[in-house]
């Protein structure tokens, strides 16, 4: 059995929005399982037996992981001898 207090997914989004460039970290209060489609028996995007397809971020996570992710640009820029120029980090709401 794991007993983890939180799960931090991390993975690679197609973004849509014209303020989201490659590279960015983008964190956010609600997310949608995009990718599923269990069709015709549960409506598209629908996680099964879940009845929903929109998910809540636990909202103690974001200035955390925010705090974390600019620190990681930073220090990755001094190992590096170069600044990461173009990363970013964008703390972005569904509300």
């Amino acid at each position: 059995m794991f007993y983890a207090g939180a799960t931090v997914f991390t993975g690679v989004a197609g973004g849509v929005h014209a303020d989201v460039n490659v590279g960015d970290v983008v964190i956010v209060d609600t997310w949608l399982q995009h990718d599923l489609d269990a069709s015709p028996l549960f409506p598209c995007y629908e996680v099964p037996l879940l009845d929903r397809s929109y998910f809540d971020a636990d909202a103690t996570l974001p200035d955390a992981l925010a705090r974390a992710a600019r620190a990681f640009i930073a220090e990755r820029g001094r190992r590096t001898g170069r600044a990461l120029q173009r990363a970013r980090v964008a703390c972005v709401s569904a509300g």
